[in-house]
């Protein structure tokens, strides 16, 4: 069975923000044992940008904060949260397929129950009870 498109949207997207989320993890992994501090240096220099100015600074004073614990926790939630995306993502899909299977039987359970009421008109002769 195939999802209706927008919920198949949704878990695209959702997927996607959770591999860039992923993505950016590894990237702090990679980043331990380096002197973060000089890398954030050379990037604003590479983009022309005055580290004395107020934006480019605070840029640099995080950057200089960042220890290999710190860097270490970014990764861990940033695994966290693609799991907590992962497992959104197939509890959609779960529900979806539940819903369609619940709406085809219920399509069934509908057709038997109106085909009930014309049989026992029929065989009453008259009109069915109003509930």
């Amino acid at each position: 069975m195939r999802s209706p498109s927008p919920i198949r949207a949704v878990a695209l997207f959702e997927a996607a923000k959770g591999a860039l989320v992923l993505a950016a993890g590894l990237g702090a992994l990679s980043l331990i044992h380096h002197d973060v501090q000089h890398m954030a240096e050379q990037l604003l220099s590479h983009q022309h940008l005055n580290p004395a100015k107020p934006y480019p600074r605070i840029f640099i004073d995080a950057a200089a904060r960042l220890t290999d614990a710190r860097l270490w926790l970014l990764a861990g939630l940033a695994a966290l949260y693609a799991l907590v995306v992962a497992v959104m993502i197939q509890s959609l899909r779960r529900n979806v397929h539940a819903r369609m299977d619940a709406t085809g039987r219920a399509t069934q359970l509908v057709g038997m129950r109106s085909s009930i009421r014309s049989n026992s008109s029929c065989q009453s002769g008259g009109e069915m009870p109003k509930r």
